[in-house]
């Protein structure tokens, strides 16, 4: 008999940075988990086409072989970075930004319903607000207010006015810069406009990631030789992820996603698309082929389930603990790539 071979799929969050850097971490979790339970594991790095695979045999107690083929569909190359602006565009983008998310009624209606998503909602406009204001006075504290030429006659008061407005912005500048460094403003700002351009659709992003991932699920189910596929979905990635299987042809039932940390029950009152994916989901897959993972030490995740679906899929909460700054620094939404849960079920 063939030995038993599983695809997984890794979809990347909206703070991924590089190609392939969250999928090495997955990886590594994944390894470090059988070195753990004392597997007889192996790895080896394949090229298949452009894409890098990280393939693991592991052998268990009773001389089973298995084998694991973890591959990353990275769509990070698709979505414009808010920081990469010039300081005029982000401007204008920031503010366009924070007046397009308080002015979502259906995320609001959300919070209004569930303390949780209400405190999540109210971060976030804050974050927003928070970075819009340190991109300001960043470019205030650049103009040399004391060099403006003022009109003739103009009261000596008013220069040492301007000297003094110069300083304040630069040192207020200064002390939200150093915030940053606990609580990454600019991170979160980025995500949200990228979320925003996803949803918005911006130079077909949406269906170029949903593209994507589709030719990656075709692509290794027509390889023939897998016994499961396996979307471990990260973030973000959760809402590609379900849309690429609600729009998915043919047979499904060797796949099926793990939601790792996702915002899909939030991002309901963001659009009506993911509303319909989730209902389309919801009849199409059983409880057993998505499988959603959160952390109330997660501040990025959903962890309210709603009645409706609650039956519809299988909800599993991290235990695992983390500190204040781990929690504000967002290392808690990390916790899944290394999770023994997370990696119990991928083994099998």
């Amino acid at each position: 008999m063939a030995p038993f071979k599983e695809r997984i799929l890794f979809l990347p969050g909206i703070f991924s940075k590089e190609r392939g850097e969250e999928v090495k971490i997955f990886a590594n979790g994944f390894h470090d988990y059988c070195t753990e339970k004392d597997l007889e594991i192996s790895r080896t790095t394949l090229e298949e086409d452009d894409l890098s695979i990280i393939r693991f045999k592991v052998k268990n107690h009773h001389g089973q072989e298995k084998f694991y083929d973890f591959t990353e569909i990275y769509w990070g190359d698709l979505m414009s970075n808010l920081n990469d602006l010039s300081p005029v565009a982000k401007l204008f983008q920031g503010m366009s930004l924070c007046i397009y998310w308080i002015t979502r009624k259906g995320l609001w209606k959300k919070g209004y319903k569930n303390k949780w998503v209400n405190l999540q909602l109210i971060t976030a406009t804050l974050t927003i607000l928070g970075w819009y204001l340190t991109t300001l006075l960043g470019i205030l504290s650049t103009v040399d207010w004391t060099s403006i030429q003022l009109p003739y006659g103009t009261p000596d008061s008013l220069e040492a006015l301007a000297l003094e407005f110069q300083n304040r912005i630069a040192a207020l500048w200064i002390l939200l810069t150093a915030l940053i460094q606990f609580f990454p403003l600019t991170l979160v700002a980025d995500a949200f406009h990228k979320m925003r351009c996803y949803f918005q659709n911006r130079n077909s992003c949406s269906r170029k990631v949903r593209a994507r991932t589709l030719a990656a699920i075709y692509k290794a189910r027509n390889i023939g030789n897998y016994d499961k596929i396996t979307i471990a979905a990260h973030c973000f990635g959760s809402i590609p992820a379900i849309e690429a299987m609600a729009h998915l042809e043919g047979e499904t039932k060797n796949i099926r996603l793990l939601s790792l940390g996702s915002l899909v029950w939030l991002m309901r009152g963001w659009s009506d698309n993911v509303q319909d994916t989730l209902k389309t989901i919801k009849d199409r897959y059983t409880p057993s082929q998505w499988l959603y993972y959160y952390s109330t030490k997660d501040w990025l995740c959903s962890s309210h389930t709603p009645q409706e679906f609650s039956e519809a899929i299988t909800c599993c909460e991290i235990k695992n603990t983390t500190s204040l700054l781990e929690k504000m620094n967002f290392v808690s939404h990390q916790l899944y790539f290394t999770d023994w849960d997370v990696m119990d079920e991928i083994l099998g």
